[in-house]
C-alpha cells in the first residue's frame, strides 16, 4: 500500500486583499518549501496531498496520512502552527507528525518549544530540506492555477543584520549557476518568477544569470521577473551595472531595504538615482523600512520626510519579536 502524505499550511492571516506593499508580496505567495517536499514525496511513490488549516474528519475522510508535515513561517504566527499541530494529533492519532519552517528552525531548541512536541508526540526539522531542495515544485498541489514561478538563485545571505534570522536558517550558502536556473525556468514553463532571495545580488553568478535572462522567452514571450525581498542597494551602489541588467532582464516592483539610521540617507539616495538611471523611476521604486526595532521614532519620521523627498513609496515592515 502506498504511503499517504499530508501537507499542511497552518491558517495564517494573511492581509485582506489591499493595494499596499505588503499585501500585494502576500498575494503571491505560496507554501513553495511544501510544494517542493510534496515533489520528492510523489517522487518516491507516496499519494501527497495539501490543505490548508484545520481541516474537518469529514473533509479528509478518504485520506487517511502515515505522515503529517506542517510548516510554519513568522516566528509570532507560532500558535497557528501549534494549534494544526494540536488539530491533526486528535484526527490521526497513529500518524507521524513533522513540524518545520522559519519559526520551527529558529526556537526548535526553547524549553517550551520541545515541551509542546513531547505533549502532542511530535518531531522537528531544523533548517532546509536536502532532498526537497532538489525538487521543483509541485504546483499541481494547489487549487488553482498559479501564474508564476517561485524559486531561489541563491540560499543563504554574507549579511549579518540583527533583526533577520536568514543567516541561522540558511547558514550554509548555495549559489546556483547560470545553467541551473535557465533549465529550471524553461522546465516550470511560466513567464512570471518571482524569487524568494534574501540577497539576490549576491549570488557570485548575478552578472551570468542576468544577460540569461534578459534574452529569456517561453512561447516567444520574454520572461517577467520579480524579486519579492528585493535588492542589496549596497551591491548596486559597488556595481551600477547591475541595474542596468536588472532592467534588460524585466524585473519589476523593484524594492531596496533603507535598514539602519538616518544617516545613510546619501547612500540611499545615491541607489535611488542609479536605478533611475538605468529606467526605473523613483515612483515605482519601494523602500523596505523596519520600524519597532532599534531606530528612534524621530529618526523613522525623518526618514520618511526622506523618502517623500525622493519621491520613492515605502514599505513598512513592522519587527515583531516572539512573543511565548
Amino acid at each position: 500500500m502506498r504511503s499517504r502524505v499530508l501537507l499542511v499550511e497552518p491558517g495564517f492571516p494573511y492581509p485582506s486583499k489591499s493595494k499596499n506593499q505588503a499585501n500585494r508580496i502576500h498575494k503571491n505567495f505560496v507554501p513553495v518549501g511544501l510544494l517542493k517536499i510534496g515533489a520528492l514525496h510523489k517522487r518516491l511513490g507516496s499519494t501527497v496531498r495539501l490543505v490548508r488549516g484545520n481541516q474537518s474528519h469529514k473533509e479528509l475522510e478518504y485520506f487517511r496520512p502515515s505522515l503529517v508535515l506542517i510548516t510554519s513561517i513568522f516566528t509570532y504566527w507560532s500558535r497557528y502552527v501549534w494549534d494544526c499541530v494540536k488539530h491533526y494529533r486528535t484526527l490521526f492519532p497513529k500518524a507521524k507528525i513533522i513540524v518545520g519552517g522559519i519559526y520551527v528552525t529558529l526556537h526548535h531548541e526553547r524549553k517550551d518549544f520541545r515541551r509542546k512536541l513531547w505533549e502532542y508526540n511530535a518531531e522537528a526539522h531544523v533548517g532546509l530540506h536536502p532532498g526537497a531542495e532538489m525538487c521543483y515544485p509541485d504546483y499541481s498541489l494547489l487549487k488553482g492555477d498559479v501564474d508564476h514561478h517561485v524559486t531561489h538563485a541563491m540560499r543563504g545571505c554574507p549579511r549579518r543584520c540583527k533583526f533577520c534570522g536568514v543567516w541561522r536558517i540558511e547558514p550554509k550558502r548555495h549559489d546556483k549557476s547560470r545553467d541551473e536556473l535557465v533549465s529550471e525556468i524553461l522546465t516550470i514553463g511560466k513567464r512570471r518568477v518571482i524569487f524568494f532571495d534574501n540577497n539576490f545580488l549576491a549570488n557570485r553568478n548575478i552578472e551570468e544569470i542576468l544577460r540569461a535572462l534578459a534574452t529569456l522567452k517561453i512561447n516567444g514571450n520574454p520572461v517577467i521577473f520579480e524579486c519579492q525581498s528585493g535588492f542589496d542597494g549596497r551591491l548596486l551602489e559597488k556595481k551600477p551595472e547591475l541595474a542596468w541588467l536588472l532592467k534588460k532582464s524585466h524585473f519589476q516592483n523593484v524594492r531596496i531595504a533603507w535598514d539602519n539610521s538616518v544617516s545613510d540617507y546619501q547612500s540611499i539616495k545615491q541607489q535611488v538615482h542609479i536605478l533611475d538611471e538605468a529606467g526605473y523611476k523613483p515612483g515605482d521604486v519601494s523602500i523596505f523600512m523596519i520600524y519597532n526595532f532599534d531606530v528612534p521614532h524621530e529618526e523613522m519620521l525623518k526618514k520618511l520626510n526622506y523618502c517623500k523627498r525622493l519621491g520613492v513609496q515605502v514599505a513598512d515592515c513592522r519587527y515583531r519579536p516572539w512573543n511565548p
